[in-house]
C-alpha cells in the first residue's frame, strides 16, 4: 500500500512538473518571439532613404510610379542597375524605362518581380541582363523569395543600423509602398576605376557553356509570360571582365537563337558603344559608372525605338521633368558633358 501511494504521489508530482514546464516554456517562447519581432521592426529600414533602405526595397521602385507609365523594364543583378540608366534613355529618346535589378539576383526572383510589375504597368519591352543567368541559386534566392518578409531577418541583415536608429524606428512600421527612386532603379556613380584590360573573354573557339537548368526553368517562365502579354524580350550583356566569357556568351546565344530573341553582347562588340575600359567602370571591371551607362543608353535607345512598340513622351510634357532636371543637375555638378562622353 505504501509503495502504491508513493508511486501515486510520484505520478502526481510528474504531472504537475510537466504542466509547469510547458507553461513556463510557452511563456518563455512567447516573450522571446515578442521581443524578437519588436527588434525586427526596429531594425528594418522604414523608407528607401534610411541606411539599408536601398537593399530592403531593392528592385521594387516601380511600385511608386504612376500606373501604366513604365514601358521598358530591366531584369537582372547589380550589373543591370549599374549600367542601364533610365533617365538617360528618357533624356535622349523619351523612353520610359525602369531598372529592376537586385544584387545577386536569381531568375526565380526576377520572374516573381515581373509578375508584380505587370500588375501595375503595361510593359512593351523586357530587357534581360544575362550575367545573372549563370548565378547559382543560394541563400539570396530564399531571401528574395520572401522579399516583403525580410524583416524576419532584420536584426541580422541590418544590425549595423543600431548607430543610426531614430525615434521613428521605434514608432513607425516599414512603408513598403514608399519605394520612390528618382533615378528609376539606376545606381548613379561618377567614380572611375582605371581597369587594365586583359584577354578576359577566353578563347573565341570555346564551346558554349549551358545555362544552369534551375535558371532555364525560370527563364522559360519569364519568356512564356512575356509571350502571353505580347512583350518583346531583348537579351543584353554589359561589359563585365570580372564574370563574362565567350563560353557564356555562346550559351546565351544558343538559347536566344532557339526562341528568336535578340541578343546584344557588349563584351563581344564593345565598339558598338565606344567603351573605354580605363574610364567606364566604377570598380574592378564589374560595374559600369555613369559614363559607361550613358554610352550604353546612346546605342540601346535606338534599338528599343526600332521595335516600334513604345509610346514616345515629348520633352515639353511634365512627364519625369523633375527627375530629369535632378539628373542633369547632378551631371553638371560632376562636370559631365554628355555629348563628350
Amino acid at each position: 500500500v505504501h509503495m502504491d501511494l508513493g508511486i501515486y504521489h510520484l505520478i502526481q508530482f510528474m504531472e504537475v512538473f510537466k504542466m509547469k514546464f510547458w507553461k513556463r516554456s510557452i511563456l518563455f517562447i512567447s516573450m522571446f518571439l515578442f521581443v524578437y519581432i519588436a527588434l525586427c521592426f526596429i531594425f528594418t529600414p522604414k523608407t528607401r532613404t534610411d541606411k539599408g533602405g536601398k537593399q530592403f526595397y531593392a528592385g521594387r521602385g516601380f511600385e511608386a510610379e504612376a500606373k501604366d507609365t513604365i514601358e521598358v523594364v530591366g531584369l537582372g543583378n547589380s550589373d543591370l542597375y549599374s549600367g542601364i540608366n533610365p533617365l538617360e534613355l528618357y533624356r535622349q529618346y523619351n523612353i520610359t524605362a525602369y531598372s529592376c535589378g537586385i544584387a545577386k539576383c536569381s531568375t526565380a526572383a526576377s520572374y516573381r518581380l515581373l509578375r508584380d510589375i505587370l500588375k501595375k504597368h503595361q510593359i512593351k519591352i523586357c530587357l534581360i541582363e544575362t550575367d545573372f543567368l549563370y548565378n547559382r541559386l543560394g541563400l539570396a534566392e530564399y531571401v528574395q523569395a520572401f522579399a516583403k518578409l525580410q524583416f524576419l531577418a532584420a536584426p541580422f541583415i541590418y544590425h549595423s543600423r543600431w548607430k543610426n536608429l531614430t525615434w521613428k524606428d521605434f514608432t513607425q512600421l516599414p512603408n513598403l509602398n514608399d519605394n520612390y527612386d528618382p533615378f528609376k532603379g539606376f545606381m548613379y556613380s561618377s567614380k572611375v576605376f582605371d581597369y587594365k584590360l586583359t584577354d578576359y573573354m577566353g578563347n573565341i573557339h570555346d564551346e558554349a557553356l549551358p545555362i544552369p537548368n534551375e535558371n532555364i526553368k525560370y527563364l522559360d517562365k519569364i519568356r512564356k509570360l512575356c509571350e502571353k502579354e505580347n512583350i518583346k524580350i531583348l537579351f543584353i550583356e554589359l561589359p563585365s571582365p570580372s564574370s563574362w566569357s565567350y563560353a557564356k556568351s555562346y550559351g546565351v546565344k544558343k538559347y536566344a537563337d532557339k526562341y528568336n530573341i535578340d541578343f546584344i553582347d557588349y563584351n563581344v562588340n564593345p565598339e558598338y558603344i565606344h567603351f573605354d575600359f580605363n574610364r567606364d567602370f566604377r570598380d574592378k571591371g564589374n560595374h559600369l559608372n555613369v559614363y559607361g551607362s550613358i554610352k550604353v543608353a546612346k546605342h540601346l535607345g535606338k534599338i528599343l525605338l526600332d521595335y516600334q512598340v513604345l509610346t514616345i513622351h515629348p520633352n515639353n510634357s511634365q512627364f519625369w521633368q523633375a527627375e530629369l532636371k535632378m539628373y542633369e543637375d547632378r551631371l553638371k555638378r560632376d562636370g559631365i558633358k554628355v555629348d563628350n562622353v
